[in-house]
């Protein structure tokens, strides 16, 4: 498996879609219809009632949308790393590490607010990459402050990105002024309509929505979870070990990519721990940047046989997680 991800095939997406299948297809047993609640952000709460009619009535519609999203997360994360060229040969590697990683946890099986969110950060993240050199990088710099705030309405903490921004910026560019004060306007503009409707409506109380509180996430997870990040945590590490091995044979762009993709993770990392809610599918988020360093993992070994072991075992553990799943609904029994 390992070996077929490694080389650039043309067909690998499709074969990527076929991987997404069959990692996903448990969550297609239990489909949990999503009931928005007080805590959720305006957008998810409106994108939940959108899918409220049709997914009372068909509750697969939620397992199929996580399967499409996450597949093209995964295509569009394994395509920028190598238009970038962050590996020495472009690879499929990526895309695999992605659905693998977010296949590991029962807990993100289920349509959330950070799943979505996901799709608005790795473009965020995209854009800062190529803003090293870029001219006339204005109007990219406002609309990378627009869409992290309009990532706030979908899951309030992502705000907690403009320390992306912030950093990110300070790493692609030199210092401007004008531009940090595009970036300032982007990121206020989606604040101001809403507000501005708020007021005109006389929906002022809702406001409270758009903000966060500091809260320490809590881990009440089965065994399965706690092995199972173990098991990513191990392989980033080795990853980043065997990134920072060759990363000084990368022209500058490409180094500054990877500083940019570490700090992608720690601020992912962070999110969880400002939320007003507790929950495991909150870390979700870091799943893109460190299927990255899971790629880098799979990718340097000269070794074939130690990147398969890893590959399998974290297969293993997506199987043990499911059959604690159907313990739990009293369908196995375990001892």
């Amino acid at each position: 498996m390992i070996g077929t991800f490694k080389a650039n095939i043309p067909y690998n997406n499709f074969l990527l879609l076929l991987y997404a299948i069959v990692l996903r297809l448990p969550s297609f047993l239990f489909p949990e219809v999503i009931l928005p609640t007080d805590e959720d952000a305006t957008l998810y709460k409106y994108l939940l009632t959108l899918l409220k009619p049709a997914g009372s009535s068909f509750p697969f519609i939620y397992p199929l949308i996580c399967l499409v999203l996450l597949y093209a997360q995964a295509v569009w994360i394994n395509k920028i790393i190598n238009l970038q060229k962050l590996f020495a040969r472009p690879n499929y590697l990526t895309g695999m590490g992605y659905l693998l990683v977010t296949a590991m946890f029962t807990d993100w099986y289920r349509l959330s607010a950070p799943m979505l969110v996901s799709t608005i950060f790795i473009w965020v993240w995209s854009k800062l990459i190529n803003l090293h050199g870029e001219k006339s990088p204005k109007t990219t710099i406002f609309n990378i402050g627009f869409f992290t705030s309009v990532a706030a309405f979908i899951y309030t903490p992502g705000i907690a990105f403009i320390i992306l921004i912030m950093v990110g910026l300070t790493i692609a560019r030199p210092f401007q002024l004008t531009e940090w004060l595009i970036g300032l306007i982007g990121l206020i503009t989606p604040y101001y309509f809403f507000a501005s409707w708020l007021y005109l409506t006389s929906r002022w109380g809702t406001m409270k929505n758009i903000f966060f509180s500091p809260h320490l996430p809590k881990m009440d997870e089965p065994l399965w979870t706690f092995v199972g990040i173990i098991a990513i945590f191990f392989t980033v590490v080795l990853g980043i070990f065997f990134i920072q091995q060759n990363m000084m044979r990368q022209i500058v762009k490409a180094r500054k990519s990877w500083q940019l993709l570490y700090l992608y993770f720690a601020v992912a990392v962070l999110v969880p721990f400002i939320n007003t809610v507790t929950g495991f599918d909150f870390w979700i988020l870091a799943a893109a940047p460190s299927s990255v360093f899971i790629a880098g993992a799979f990718y340097y070994p000269d070794k074939k046989l130690f990147p398969q072991i890893i590959h399998w075992c974290m297969v293993g553990i997506c199987i043990a997680a499911f059959v604690a799943l159907l313990n739990e609904k009293g369908i196995v029994f375990l001892p």
